[in-house]
Protein backbone atom coordinates (compact mmCIF):
# COMPACT_ATOMS: atom_id res chain seq x y z
CA UNK A 1 0.00 0.00 0.00
CA UNK A 2 1.33 3.46 -0.85
CA UNK A 3 0.84 6.27 1.66
CA UNK A 4 0.95 9.85 0.42
CA UNK A 5 2.84 12.63 2.06
CA UNK A 6 0.27 15.30 3.01
CA UNK A 7 2.66 18.00 1.88
CA UNK A 8 3.11 16.48 -1.57
CA UNK A 9 1.63 18.26 -4.56
CA UNK A 10 -1.52 16.96 -6.15
CA UNK A 11 -0.64 14.40 -8.77
CA UNK A 12 2.87 13.82 -7.44
CA UNK A 13 3.85 10.20 -7.62
CA UNK A 14 5.44 8.14 -4.95
CA UNK A 15 7.82 5.36 -5.70
CA UNK A 16 7.61 1.95 -4.18
CA UNK A 17 9.95 -1.00 -4.19
CA UNK A 18 7.96 -2.45 -7.08
CA UNK A 19 8.14 0.90 -8.85
CA UNK A 20 4.53 0.74 -10.01
CA UNK A 21 2.57 2.65 -7.37
CA UNK A 22 -0.28 4.84 -8.56
CA UNK A 23 -0.10 8.59 -7.96
CA UNK A 24 -1.82 9.64 -4.75
CA UNK A 25 -3.41 13.05 -4.20
CA UNK A 26 -2.42 15.13 -1.20
CA UNK A 27 -4.75 14.51 1.72
CA UNK A 28 -5.67 11.05 0.44
CA UNK A 29 -3.83 8.84 2.88
CA UNK A 30 -4.16 5.58 1.01
CA UNK A 31 -4.26 4.58 -2.59
CA UNK A 32 -7.04 2.24 -3.65
CA UNK A 33 -5.86 -1.28 -4.18
CA UNK A 34 -7.52 -2.42 -7.42
CA UNK A 35 -7.46 -6.01 -6.20
CA UNK A 36 -9.81 -5.22 -3.30
CA UNK A 37 -12.64 -3.95 -5.50
CA UNK A 38 -13.75 -7.29 -6.86
CA UNK A 39 -15.26 -7.95 -10.26
CA UNK A 40 -18.37 -5.91 -11.07
CA UNK A 41 -19.20 -5.36 -14.74
CA UNK A 42 -22.18 -3.18 -13.76
CA UNK A 43 -20.00 -0.87 -11.62
CA UNK A 44 -17.35 -0.70 -14.37
CA UNK A 45 -20.02 0.24 -16.95
CA UNK A 46 -21.41 3.00 -14.68
CA UNK A 47 -17.94 4.40 -14.10
CA UNK A 48 -17.10 4.36 -17.83
CA UNK A 49 -20.40 6.08 -18.68
CA UNK A 50 -19.80 8.75 -16.04
CA UNK A 51 -16.25 9.34 -17.31
CA UNK A 52 -17.48 9.63 -20.93
CA UNK A 53 -20.09 12.19 -19.85
CA UNK A 54 -17.44 14.16 -17.97
CA UNK A 55 -18.97 13.39 -14.59
CA UNK A 56 -17.28 12.08 -11.50
CA UNK A 57 -18.09 8.40 -10.99
CA UNK A 58 -20.19 7.69 -7.90
CA UNK A 59 -18.20 7.01 -4.76
CA UNK A 60 -18.44 3.44 -3.61
CA UNK A 61 -19.26 3.17 0.08
CA UNK A 62 -17.79 0.40 2.15
CA UNK A 63 -19.30 -0.99 5.32
CA UNK A 64 -16.82 -1.03 8.17
CA UNK A 65 -17.64 -3.48 10.96
CA UNK A 66 -18.44 -1.86 14.29
CA UNK A 67 -15.53 -2.65 16.59
CA UNK A 68 -17.66 -1.98 19.68
CA UNK A 69 -20.02 -4.90 18.96
CA UNK A 70 -18.95 -8.17 20.48
CA UNK A 71 -19.84 -11.59 19.21
CA UNK A 72 -22.22 -13.34 21.60
CA UNK A 73 -20.66 -16.06 23.72
CA UNK A 74 -20.86 -19.49 22.17
CA UNK A 75 -21.56 -22.71 24.01
CA UNK A 76 -19.81 -25.80 22.71
CA UNK A 77 -21.93 -28.97 22.68
CA UNK A 78 -20.06 -31.80 21.00
CA UNK A 79 -19.16 -30.50 17.54
CA UNK A 80 -21.74 -27.70 17.68
CA UNK A 81 -21.09 -24.15 18.82
CA UNK A 82 -24.29 -22.29 19.64
CA UNK A 83 -25.21 -18.96 21.16
CA UNK A 84 -27.46 -18.99 24.21
CA UNK A 85 -30.58 -17.91 22.21
CA UNK A 86 -29.87 -20.57 19.57
CA UNK A 87 -29.55 -23.23 22.27
CA UNK A 88 -32.82 -22.07 23.90
CA UNK A 89 -34.63 -22.22 20.54
CA UNK A 90 -33.24 -25.68 19.86
CA UNK A 91 -34.38 -26.95 23.26
CA UNK A 92 -37.86 -25.40 22.82
CA UNK A 93 -38.20 -27.00 19.38
CA UNK A 94 -37.23 -30.42 20.76
CA UNK A 95 -39.70 -30.05 23.65
CA UNK A 96 -42.47 -29.23 21.17
CA UNK A 97 -41.63 -32.24 18.98
CA UNK A 98 -41.50 -34.55 22.02
CA UNK A 99 -44.85 -33.23 23.23
CA UNK A 100 -46.41 -33.88 19.82
CA UNK A 101 -44.99 -37.42 19.76
CA UNK A 102 -46.54 -38.16 23.16
CA UNK A 103 -49.96 -37.06 21.91
CA UNK A 104 -49.89 -39.33 18.83
CA UNK A 105 -51.76 -42.63 18.77
CA UNK A 106 -49.30 -45.44 19.59
CA UNK A 107 -50.06 -47.52 16.46
CA UNK A 108 -51.91 -47.15 13.14
CA UNK A 109 -54.86 -49.18 14.48
CA UNK A 110 -55.30 -46.68 17.32
CA UNK A 111 -56.45 -43.92 14.94
CA UNK A 112 -60.22 -43.53 15.26
CA UNK A 113 -62.25 -43.20 12.08
CA UNK A 114 -64.64 -40.49 13.16
CA UNK A 115 -66.01 -37.31 11.67
CA UNK A 116 -65.24 -33.88 13.10
CA UNK A 117 -67.85 -32.54 15.53
CA UNK A 118 -68.67 -29.68 13.14
CA UNK A 119 -69.06 -31.91 10.05
CA UNK A 120 -72.07 -31.01 7.91
CA UNK A 121 -72.66 -33.10 4.82
CA UNK A 122 -75.32 -32.52 2.18
CA UNK A 123 -78.86 -32.65 3.50
CA UNK A 124 -80.32 -36.14 3.59
CA UNK A 125 -76.94 -37.84 3.25
CA UNK A 126 -75.25 -39.64 6.13
CA UNK A 127 -71.72 -40.99 6.04
CA UNK A 128 -70.24 -44.04 7.71
CA UNK A 129 -66.74 -45.44 7.34
CA UNK A 130 -66.08 -49.03 6.33
CA UNK A 131 -63.54 -49.75 9.09
CA UNK A 132 -62.50 -53.02 7.47
CA UNK A 133 -61.78 -51.41 4.09
CA UNK A 134 -58.30 -51.28 2.58
CA UNK A 135 -58.39 -47.49 2.20
CA UNK A 136 -59.03 -47.07 5.94
CA UNK A 137 -56.02 -49.26 6.80
CA UNK A 138 -53.84 -47.32 4.35
CA UNK A 139 -55.02 -43.97 5.74
CA UNK A 140 -54.25 -45.07 9.30
CA UNK A 141 -50.77 -46.30 8.31
CA UNK A 142 -50.10 -43.03 6.44
CA UNK A 143 -51.20 -40.93 9.42
CA UNK A 144 -48.97 -42.88 11.81
CA UNK A 145 -45.96 -42.86 9.47
CA UNK A 146 -46.19 -39.07 9.03
CA UNK A 147 -46.87 -38.31 12.69
CA UNK A 148 -50.41 -36.94 12.34
CA UNK A 149 -52.30 -36.30 15.53
CA UNK A 150 -55.77 -37.76 16.03
CA UNK A 151 -57.22 -34.25 15.56
CA UNK A 152 -55.45 -33.83 12.21
CA UNK A 153 -56.53 -37.31 11.11
CA UNK A 154 -60.14 -36.55 12.07
CA UNK A 155 -59.99 -33.32 10.07
CA UNK A 156 -58.80 -35.29 7.03
CA UNK A 157 -61.59 -37.86 7.45
CA UNK A 158 -64.05 -34.93 7.45
CA UNK A 159 -62.63 -33.64 4.16
CA UNK A 160 -62.85 -37.12 2.63
CA UNK A 161 -66.39 -37.73 3.92
CA UNK A 162 -67.57 -34.34 2.67
CA UNK A 163 -66.25 -35.07 -0.83
CA UNK A 164 -67.84 -38.54 -0.94
CA UNK A 165 -71.17 -37.28 0.42
CA UNK A 166 -71.20 -34.52 -2.20
CA UNK A 167 -70.51 -37.08 -4.97
CA UNK A 168 -73.38 -39.22 -3.66
CA UNK A 169 -75.76 -36.24 -3.55
CA UNK A 170 -74.85 -35.24 -7.14
CA UNK A 171 -75.37 -38.86 -8.28
CA UNK A 172 -78.78 -39.06 -6.57
CA UNK A 173 -79.87 -35.76 -8.13
CA UNK A 174 -78.83 -36.97 -11.59
CA UNK A 175 -80.60 -40.30 -11.00
CA UNK A 176 -83.81 -38.52 -9.91
CA UNK A 177 -83.68 -36.32 -13.02
CA UNK A 178 -83.35 -39.36 -15.29
CA UNK A 179 -86.14 -41.24 -13.50
CA UNK A 180 -88.30 -38.12 -13.84
CA UNK A 181 -87.81 -38.23 -17.62
CA UNK A 182 -89.44 -41.67 -17.63
CA UNK A 183 -92.74 -40.17 -16.56
CA UNK A 184 -95.15 -41.08 -13.77
CA UNK A 185 -94.30 -44.77 -13.91
CA UNK A 186 -90.54 -44.10 -14.00
CA UNK A 187 -89.82 -45.31 -10.48
CA UNK A 188 -91.74 -48.56 -11.08
CA UNK A 189 -89.91 -49.12 -14.37
CA UNK A 190 -86.47 -48.63 -12.70
CA UNK A 191 -87.45 -50.99 -9.87
CA UNK A 192 -88.64 -53.60 -12.39
CA UNK A 193 -85.33 -53.42 -14.27
CA UNK A 194 -83.28 -53.54 -11.05
CA UNK A 195 -85.15 -56.54 -9.61
CA UNK A 196 -85.75 -58.33 -12.87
Amino acid sequence: MTIADPSAQVGASNSSPAGNAAPVAAGNWSAENPHTRGHSPARDTREQAAAAAGQTPPVETKVVPDATKQEPARIKVGDLELTEPELRDLMADKATRDSVKLSLPPSPDAYEMKLPADFKGPEGVTFEFNNSGLAVAQARAFAHRHGLSQAAFTELTGIYAGEKAQEFAVFNAAKAAEVGKLGGAGAARVTAVTIG
